[in-house]
């Protein structure tokens, strides 16, 4: 099991405990893995650009701001919304930033298209 499996299991029934219902739930998590989908395939520019450790750090922020709101703001669902779309810089960056950082471009389009695929599948 992943070590971020037992933060999942254990937000998702906070979530339901307040009153959630697992559908929405389960398309908030959806609406999280898109997001980090759609900056899969789009962070290989950004690399041309930024260094991995700045990128790095400035994942860190977005990271921040996520937590918090899914800390002090659970009962609005919008807010909710957007600290699951954040997802994307967090998660989504920090993966992309070690492999680029240890394989290159080509492993970050190969997650890119693997994940793009899955999607759609």
């Amino acid at each position: 099991m992943p070590p971020h499996a037992a933060l999942h299991v254990f937000y998702s029934l906070y979530l339901a405990q307040i009153g959630y219902s697992s559908t929405v739930i389960g398309l908030m998590w959806s609406l999280g893995i898109v997001a980090e989908i759609v900056s899969f395939f789009h962070q290989a520019p950004v690399f041309r650009f930024f260094d991995v450790q700045k990128l790095m750090v400035a994942s860190l922020i977005p990271a921040v701001m996520r937590f918090l709101m899914i800390g002090y703001c659970a009962e609005s669902l919008v807010l909710l919304m957007i600290a699951h779309a954040l997802n994307a810089a967090t998660f989504g960056g920090l993966i992309l930033d070690g492999l680029w950082d240890t394989s290159g471009s080509q492993a970050v389009y190969l997650m890119a298209a693997v994940f793009s695929l899955a999607a759609t599948s």
